[in-house]
């Protein structure tokens, strides 16, 4: 069954991005949201970038998720830009509707470890646009201390 990603949802806990710290392991996991971190499971819908979203944790699949949030698997992955293959690491935040053309940041400094694809989902930004803003596509290769445009 298919659920509008915009419909109304009543289980939405504010996730402050301002907290979150990329590091080379998991550039995307926020850090404590307001002490309630531990509560939050892959069927509670946060507020990440803007976006509705949900922290993944072990043993999370992208076909659990879709149909836990009750949507079509092949919209989730585009929604996130992944592969049904790639396996989903504890604390990412897998996004529930399409992510921005522009970051709320102007730029993104590149850490050890970060891809294109965690610095897309880190901001918000779809990768097109990622790749787009820097002249860049998915076959270039991005060097620590790089600086990303996002807008």
């Amino acid at each position: 069954m298919y659920k509008n990603p915009n419909a109304n949802i009543t289980n939405i806990v504010k996730a402050p991005t301002a907290e979150a710290i990329p590091t080379a392991t998991n550039a995307y996991a926020p850090t404590t949201i307001a002490g309630a971190d531990a509560g939050i499971n892959a069927t509670e819908v946060v507020d990440f970038n803007n976006l509705k979203a949900v922290k993944v944790n072990r043993g999370d699949t992208w076909y659990k998720i879709a149909r836990e949030q009750e949507l079509e698997l092949h919209d989730l992955l585009r929604y996130n830009d992944a592969a049904s293959n790639e396996i989903l690491k504890p604390g990412e935040m897998v996004y529930l509707q399409q992510k921005n053309k522009h970051a709320q940041a102007n730029s993104h400094v590149v850490l050890k470890g970060e891809t294109f694809r965690s610095i897309s989902q880190l901001h918000g930004i779809r990768l097109k646009r990622l790749f787009k803003l820097n002249d860049m596509t998915a076959s270039s290769k991005i060097n620590v201390g790089a600086i990303l445009k996002l807008r």
